[in-house]
Parts: C-alpha cells; structure tokens; sequence
C-alpha cells in the first residue's frame, strides 16, 4: 500500500517540477525536495542524492543542513525556517492515520526572490531620497532628469520583475489546480473501486455460506448413503440367512416325505399280515375267534396309518411346492439386495466426491473473501491518504493565488509610478 501511495502521490508531486511546454519554471536559486520519514531524499535535484535507503548510501537531510533545523522539520507537521539567506517552507503528507511511516514536502527559496521587488522598490526609493537630498536647486532641473530617468528605469525594472513573477505564479496556480482536480479525480476512481471490492467480498462471503451449506448438506447424504449401506448389508445378511433356513426346511421335508413313506409301506405290510391272520383264524375255527378279532383291529389301524401316511405325503408335497417357491423369490431377494448393495456403495463414492469438490469450492471461496477484505482495506488506505493530498493541493493552490493577488497588486503600484514619472 505504501508503494502505491509513494508512486501516486511522486506522480502528482513532479507534475509541479520544470516542464518543456510552458509550465512552470523554478527561479534560480529555487528548490523542491521530498524526503521520508528518516530524512533520505525521494526527490532531489541532485540525482546522485535520491533513495538513499535502497541505494545504500547516506545522502540524507542532515548532511545539508544543521541538526537542529533537520529535528524540525521531522519532527513538526508544517512550517517555514529561515536559514543562510533561504526561506524552507515544508508541510508533512501521512499515507494514513494508523501508518507511522509520512513524506515532507520541502520548498527552498531564497529570500532575494521573495523580496527581489520589494527590495528593488526600497533601493529605488532610498535612492530617490539621497539623491533629492544631495542635490541642491542649482542642480535642480539637471540632477531632476537624471533622477526621472533613473526611477523609469527602476519603475520598468520593478515592473518587468512583478510581471515575471504575477506570470510565474498564474501558472503555478493552475498547475496545482490541476493537481487538486487529478487528485480529488483519483480519490473518486478509488472510492468507486473501493466499493466494488467491497460488494465482491460480500457475494464471496454469500458464496462461501452458499458452499459451506452445500458441503452440510452433501455431509448429510453421505451419512443417509452410509445407513442405507448398512441397512443393505443387513438385509443381504437376513435374505442369505433366510435362503439357508428354507433349503434346511427343504431337506426336513425331505426327510418327513420319506419316513411318511416308511410308515405307508408299513401299513400296507400290516394289512396283509392281518388278512392273512384273519385266513389263519379261520380254518382254527371256534379256537381261532379272537385271533381273528385282534387280527381285524390290527388290520384297520394299518388302514387309518396308511392314510395318514398318505395325508403326510400329500401336506408335504404342498410343503415342498411352497418351499421351492420361496426358495426362488429368496434367490431374487438375495440378487436384488446385492444390487442394491453395489448402487448403495457407487452413490457413497459419489457423495465423498461430492463432499470433496465442495469442500475445495469452500476453501477457495474463503480465500478469495479474505483477499477481497485485504484489498479493501489497502483501498481504504490509498483513499485517506489521497484525501490529505487532495487537501494540501487545495491549500497550496489558496496559498498561491493569494501570492498571485499580492503580486498584481505590485505590479499596478508599479504601472501607478510609472505613470507618475
């Protein structure tokens, strides 16, 4: 931000140095200087002097002149020192209130240019007086000539000096007028720019709310996807589990379907050895009777196995159809679960590369923000100082056109006397 502010306001401050195209022109014996803070010169007309601390060498403001007049300067805001015959008028320029770091403003003029006319008036008047008072009356009308010519030369002579002067200080007027209008235009181009980096930052800090809302959210689906992802792992677990149980059901059916088997091929044995017991009984007789009872109970109870064996084949014929038939819907469970599963994985991956690139959209978003407010705030600063700038352009233009009044007042006392004579 100093280095902005050093090169904005050398810029404006060189403007006021000599020119080939009708501006301004120092009189002889004239200087201007800037120098900073520690006294080394920024601008000199001594090249060979300037930035002396990045030039390493000590060309400063106490080899010129005495430590006393150098303490005072630094240490004052503004003010005029007269020293061996010049006037040093100087004021300080901050770059801004919270910076310690300031550039001086050093005018040296010698005092002949500041009094030159009325110096040359006082002569031409203590002149006027000896002359008068040497002469006596018979010198009179000759002595009277030669003065009259005398104070016409010193007339023209104080005339042409106040035209310089009245001519030099309207162009220094309008120059610092245009420095004050070049400033106070600058000042109004900072204010603008200062404003737009002040609506970036804040749609910068908007994004970055925006972002971090954003990863929340994204933050909040991959925990969804890693519950649905359990939950499908769960299920394939249940659904495999499932699928064991009915081909262990199966294979008990199985096992049912054949002992019912067992018992229907025993039942049928059982009948025929009854017949045949009842057969047996018979040809006994009278002493074969209740053989023949005990044979035809036997004979019914292997009729009421034998279907019951039958009802068995027949539930678990059922049982066996409805097992195959879970068996196949567990199958397409179990395919559909594992399907579910991988797509459950996949939109896991996805919601991490989600959360990743907003992430990074974040932390982008939160640099730009704190370079915006970094600028912003280097604007502010260039802003204040463009305004103290802005300020002594003003003040040094009001100085110089009160000068360039005084002069023109000068100069008509000059024409008043030279019509006089």
């Amino acid at each position: 931000i100093a280095n902005v502010f050093a090169e904005e306001f050398i810029a404006a401050f060189e403007e006021g140095q000599d020119h080939e195209d009708g501006m301004i022109r120092w009189n002889e014996g004239e200087e201007r200087l800037l120098i900073n803070q520690d006294g080394y010169y920024i601008s000199h007309p001594n090249n060979e002097k300037e930035w002396g601390f990045e030039l390493d060498h000590d060309h400063k403001l106490e080899k010129d002149f005495s430590a006393e007049i150098v303490k005072q300067i630094l240490g004052t805001q503004e003010g005029i020192i007269e020293h061996q015959g010049d006037f040093l008028s100087y004021h300080r320029v901050d770059y801004s209130p919270e910076q310690p770091e300031y550039l001086i403003v050093i005018d040296k003029i010698p005092e002949i240019s500041v009094f030159a006319s009325v110096n040359s008036f006082k002569i031409a008047a203590s002149l006027i007086i000896i002359i008068s008072l040497a002469t006596v009356l018979p010198m009179g009308i000759f002595r009277g000539r030669q003065l009259t010519n005398l104070i016409e030369q010193l007339v023209n002579s104080i005339f042409t000096s106040s035209q310089q002067t009245f001519s030099t200080m309207t162009q220094q007027e309008r120059v610092a007028s245009q420095q004050a209008a070049s400033v106070s235009e600058t000042t109004t181009t900072m204010d603008e720019l200062e404003a737009s980096c002040r609506q970036s930052a804040e749609q910068a800090q908007a994004a970055v709310s925006a972002a971090k809302q954003a990863l929340e959210l994204s933050e909040d689906g991959g925990k969804a996807v890693e519950e649905n992802l359990e939950g499908m792992s769960s299920l394939e677990q249940k659904v495999e589990a499932i699928a064991q149980q009915i081909v262990n059901l199966s294979e008990q059916a199985h096992q049912i379907g054949g002992i019912s088997q067992v018992v229907s091929d025993l039942a049928n044995q059982t009948n025929m050895l009854a017949l045949n017991s009842s057969v047996e009984a018979a040809r006994a007789g009278e002493h074969g009777k209740g053989f023949a009872v005990v044979a035809n109970e036997i004979r019914k109870l292997s009729d009421q196995s034998q279907r019951s064996a039958d009802k068995i084949s027949t539930i678990v014929s059922d049982i066996q159809k409805s097992i195959n038939s879970t068996v196949m819907v567990s199958e397409e469970g179990t395919k559909t679960a594992k399907m579910g599963l991988e797509i459950a994985h996949k939109t896991e991956q996805a919601f991490f590369g989600v959360k990743d690139a907003v992430n990074k959209v974040v932390l982008n978003n939160q640099q730009i923000s704190l370079n915006l407010k970094q600028q912003v705030d280097g604007i502010q600063q260039i802003v204040e100082a463009m305004d103290v700038i802005n300020q002594g352009a003003k003040e040094t233009a009001s100085g110089i056109g009160q000068t360039r009044e005084g002069t023109e007042k000068l100069n008509q006392i000059a024409l008043e006397l030279k019509r006089m004579v």
